[in-house]
């Protein structure tokens, strides 16, 4: 994979919140999406808020229809939005997906891709989605536990086309093809917010 496919994570630091820019995969390039941020905040150092907006051409996507908030596995085999978090220098990570329909799924992991046996008592998402004509915005805020001691994170995406072809998107694409995964997907240190305020 060349330097191009390597490109760091655009950081927009303003009023103690973090936005990246998400980009595609060059073996899954989308056309219909014009541009796909997220916004990081750490809020009262034990609540993470991310806001993920999808500008596009909303007829050309396939977006989940609105649902009943549930935990649900297979979420990432159509459009969904992701973050990946690990504490520095641990091997073991969370994984979350969160569904414009507003169902979810989350997964604890001891090692790459290796399942942990532990799947009970993950932190449940509270998310709204606004959808307009050319653009979707979902909002999601997640308890988390010692937010200063340092989460690594890693931003992701998968949009589902309307004849059914996904493209993956990320901070950072490491590998020949689409890995959320891989440690070097988790490029943004998260900087926690003192504020307080929402």
């Amino acid at each position: 994979m060349n330097e191009s496919n390597r490109r760091p994570p655009t950081i927009d630091p303003a009023h103690g919140q973090q936005k990246a820019q998400l980009h595609s995969h060059p073996l899954s390039p989308d056309r219909a999406v014009q541009a796909l941020w997220v916004s990081v905040e750490a809020i009262d150092e034990s609540a993470l808020r991310l806001v993920y907006t999808l500008s596009a051409d909303m007829k050309l996507l396939k977006l989940p229809e609105p649902k009943p908030a549930a935990r649900v596995d297979g979420l990432w085999k159509h459009s969904c939005f992701e973050v990946f978090m690990r504490r520095a220098g641990e091997a073991s990570y969370l994984e979350y997906n969160f569904s414009p329909s507003g169902e979810w799924a989350a997964y604890r992991f001891r090692g790459y891709r290796e399942l942990a046996d532990d799947q009970d008592n993950l932190p449940v998402p509270e998310s709204k989605v606004v959808r307009s004509p050319g653009q979707l915005q979902m909002e999601v805020r997640l308890a988390l536990d010692d937010i200063p001691v340092g989460y690594q994170l890693g931003l992701s995406a998968v949009i589902e086309s309307s004849d059914g072809d996904l493209s993956y998107w990320a901070l950072r694409h490491c590998t020949e093809k689409p890995d959320f995964h891989h440690s070097d997907s988790f490029v943004l240190a998260l900087n926690p917010s003192r504020t307080g305020k929402t």
